[in-house]
């Protein structure tokens, strides 16, 4: 194996990654923001509509809406256009998106600090591994791995991020609509 092209590979991997990462960031800090304020309105209502405050916003984090409603707001009957209850419904979603997005976040940064990591350990014995073909193709072959696993990811989160906006944007439409399915 020529070191040179070895050295280039890992050098080019901790790079790369490490900018595709603080790209990914990005994308999520900015979904995180409209999630949080999605909550947050959510949680102004629950306040609006329940005193004490506090239990109620607990049933509605652990149980859903529905249950909220059943448990805390019996008697209430909102209609289908009542702006509290489309708050309520989109902080729902929200509260499920954070945890989804903060898991897949987690596992994005194993992952890439995984191959980073490999790459950056792996350039200060790029002589030795030029010298071992299996050894070369071994230590490659999983800084690769990782970064394809990485990749993949990044691309699911940025879509699950684009995906919810659009659900988002469409679901006052579809709540309109008499007889509207999921």
């Amino acid at each position: 194996m020529d070191p040179t092209a070895l050295y280039y590979t890992f050098s080019t991997i901790a790079q790369a990654l490490a900018g595709a990462f603080g790209v990914l960031a990005a994308f999520a800090i900015l979904a995180l923001t409209r999630i949080e304020t999605e909550i947050s309105s959510a949680r102004d209502t629950v306040m609006e509509l329940r005193q004490p405050w506090g239990p109620a916003w607990e049933t509605f984090r652990q149980h859903g809406l529905d249950e909220f409603i059943r448990r805390e707001l019996s008697g209430w009957n909102p209609s289908a256009l009542d702006v509290r209850l489309s708050r309520l419904r989109d902080g729902e979603v929200a509260l499920r998106s954070r945890a989804h997005l903060q898991s897949q976040l987690i596992v994005a940064s194993a992952l890439t600090g995984g191959a980073i990591g490999i790459s950056i350990i792996a350039l200060p014995f790029v002589p030795i591994l030029a010298s071992s073909a299996a050894l070369s193709i071994i230590v490659t072959a999983a800084a690769i791995t990782l970064v394809i696993a990485c990749l993949v990811l990044y691309g699911r989160v940025v879509l699950g991020m684009i995906r919810g906006d659009v659900r988002r944007q469409s679901a006052p439409a579809r709540r309109q609509s008499p007889g509207a399915g999921p």
